[in-house]
């Protein structure tokens, strides 16, 4: 006869034959006083460590398959299994369709994201909302043979902006743009205002035939152009400045504007100059626009 025999020491012939059961059926309490039960479900005669336990079907008891650096979730249909999210940045995404993945953020426009061990970083580019302008130094110009030159320009950036600090020279401020790397230069359109203690005393277009742009007066100039479309074969350079500066006179002058190359053309280079090339302190400093 086969079974499990339970009694009490304290009585007498009170023991009570328990049958047998199926492989990994288990014994478990039926209440104070009642005869203990075997198990319905089945379970595993032995286990992995860091295993769980989960029923894949009714009655049946199994384990979930290891898996490090992951996180517990389930199918559409409720089955438990580990997502592994080991690369830097992964969160889990839902799905209304399928089971959850691990996946990275995708910035969109105006923000850069950053993932590290533990970590995710968002930022707006700028430190602002959308729209707001990046600047990156690239250089700050050196003056020789009096200008100050910037060459192997591309389209790298949407723009650029050159700030013009203190620039002076004997002649009136130009700026040129080549394609050439200087080698020759470009023709530009220009239309530009004056102004001197607020007043404004010149608003003209230029002659299409011009190679430079007039910045401002003899003597000292400040201020800043912004470029765009620099490197860009099948669009026009177009720029916009705004400057002020001193003349031989008293009066401090003002100078706001805009132009752009007469044909579209890869500019891969600007000069900062003067009608006498002889620009003999001050800076440029380049910044690309992003």
């Amino acid at each position: 006869m086969t079974g499990l025999f339970m009694g009490s020491f304290m009585a007498t012939n009170n023991a009570i034959n328990i049958a047998t059961a199926a492989v990994g059926k288990v014994l478990q309490g039926a209440g104070i006083g009642v005869a203990p039960l075997f198990s319905t479900a089945v379970y595993p005669s032995s286990t992995n460590i860091n295993e769980i336990l989960y029923s894949n079907v009714n009655n049946n008891v199994t384990g979930i398959p290891i898996s490090n650096r992951s996180v517990l979730t389930s199918s559409s249909s409720g089955v438990p299994s580990w997502t592994p999210i080991a690369t830097n940045g992964q969160i889990i995404i839902g799905s209304t369709a399928g089971s959850p993945a691990a996946a990275t953020l995708t910035a969109g426009a105006g923000i850069t994201i950053t993932n590290a061990s533990n970590s995710i970083t968002i930022a707006a580019i700028g430190g602002g909302g959308g729209g707001v302008r990046t600047y990156t130094y690239i250089s700050t110009g050196v003056i020789a043979a009096g200008s100050i030159d910037f060459i192997n320009l591309d389209n790298t950036y949407k723009a650029y902006r050159f700030t013009i600090d203190g620039l002076t020279a004997g002649g009136i401020h130009q700026f040129k743009a080549s394609t050439d790397n200087l080698g020759t230069f470009v023709t530009l359109d220009q239309t530009y205002e004056k102004f001197t203690g607020g007043t404004p005393q010149t608003s003209s277009f230029l002659s299409l035939s011009s190679t430079s742009i007039q910045l401002g007066q003899v003597n000292t100039v400040s201020g800043f152009i912004d470029v765009f479309n620099i490197g860009e074969a099948t669009l026009q350079m177009m720029l916009e400045w705004s400057t002020s500066s001193t003349s031989t006179g008293t009066n401090a002058l003002a100078g706001q504007g805009t132009g752009q190359d007469s044909v579209r053309e890869t500019i891969n280079a600007i000069r900062f100059t003067s009608s006498s090339a002889n620009i003999t302190a001050g800076t440029v400093t380049l910044y690309g626009i992003s």
